[in-house]
């Protein structure tokens, strides 16, 4: 049996022909993308391409990162994300980006390690006791006990919002020591004065714990 193919129907055929080509040149003239990489130190105050880098992979989780905003310029909230970042890692928690913090991102960036958005394993943040608060007119301790190890850290200002949730960073003192029990000492602290804090407790996940605000008064 013959099959008679008409002129209409060529012309459909090379035409979906063509486009099939098309399709195929397009496609192989789109470059691989490139592993990013941040080539130097970074620290409060800089600014530029590697700047920007850093910001790109923070944001993609929201556990380092949560505000994720790309700017080019590393303010106190991309200083709060390193600094999760260390916690997450082991690294000493500098919130700057020097040379062991920049090996272990451009590491993770390239894709020799699992990090990133936690798409398994333990996704759930540490809970907090009820705080204990021990003052003098100078001092502060407060601790607290988590439901698994983490390390944590203490917000506190004689103002209200500060970090995280505003700019206003304020003051902060932590507890580096992986474990259930937190004792954060606050010193050089003024006498008969209202201060604000805030805890936070960061498991090796680096899923974390906010509180929200509370108060205390040093004594005169």
């Amino acid at each position: 049996m013959t099959t008679l193919v008409t002129p209409r129907y060529r012309a459909i055929a090379a035409a979906f022909g063509f486009a099939l080509a098309l399709a195929y040149a397009t496609f192989s003239a789109v470059p691989v993308a490139q592993a990013a990489e941040i080539f130097g130190s970074l620290s409060l105050g800089s600014t530029g391409t590697d700047v920007t880098t850093l910001q790109t992979y923070l944001s993609s989780d929201s556990t380092l990162y949560p505000e994720g905003l790309v700017t080019g310029y590393y303010g106190t909230l991309t200083q709060a994300a390193v600094t999760r970042f260390q916690a997450r890692y082991g690294i000493s928690q500098t919130g700057t980006v020097g040379p062991i913090t920049r090996a272990k991102l451009n590491e993770i960036m390239s894709g020799g390690n699992a990090g990133g958005p936690i798409t398994g394993g333990d996704v759930w943040a540490p809970t907090m006791t009820p705080e204990v608060v021990a003052k003098t007119s100078t001092t502060a301790n407060i601790s607290w006990s988590t439901s698994e190890p983490a390390v944590s850290k203490i917000y506190y200002a004689t103002f209200w919002p500060i970090w995280p949730w505003s700019d206003v960073q304020g003051s902060s003192a932590a507890d580096p020591i992986v474990d259930n029990q937190s004792s954060i000492t606050l010193t050089g602290l003024t006498p008969n004065t209202l201060y604000y804090y805030m805890r936070e407790s960061v498991d090796p996940s680096g899923n974390v714990m906010w509180t929200v605000a509370s108060t205390f008064r040093t004594n005169p």
